[in-house]
């Protein structure tokens, strides 16, 4: 990292400013402190593919919860609600389909304290 912040450095005075070599190396080197945290703290990744790849469904689907897909702004509510049920199902290694099953047939049920998906596992 070392190397690479040395050659930052030198090439911050030898390409133009507003090019996009000029304005990745800007980037680079005001974000410095975070691109290398990760060396500093064990448990960091170098990169956040993981979180990319979580929040990829999150993106595909994004333009499926406007009201003029999903019928109205209600119905859309509902969708983002349900989709985060089962993302945070996943997360927490529960199968989606039954955690719905026992929350949809316990939901009216004021005996009943439902369990979030982190508890239901």
């Amino acid at each position: 990292m070392a190397t690479f912040k040395a050659w930052l450095d030198a090439q911050a005075n030898a390409v133009v400013p507003k090019s996009a070599m000029g304005t990745a190396v800007s980037y680079a080197l005001k974000n410095w402190d975070a691109l290398t945290r990760f060396t500093e703290q064990g448990y960091l990744e170098p990169d956040n593919n993981y979180a990319e790849q979580c929040l990829r469904p999150v993106a595909i689907g994004r333009k499926n919860f406007l009201f003029l897909f999903v019928g109205s702004e209600r119905a859309g509510r509902a969708a983002a609600i349900y989709y985060s049920l089962v993302e945070s199902c996943k997360v927490n290694q529960v199968n989606p389909l039954t955690y719905l099953t026992y929350v949809l047939s316990h939901v009216r049920d004021p005996r009943v304290a439902l369990r979030t998906p982190d508890e239901y596992a």
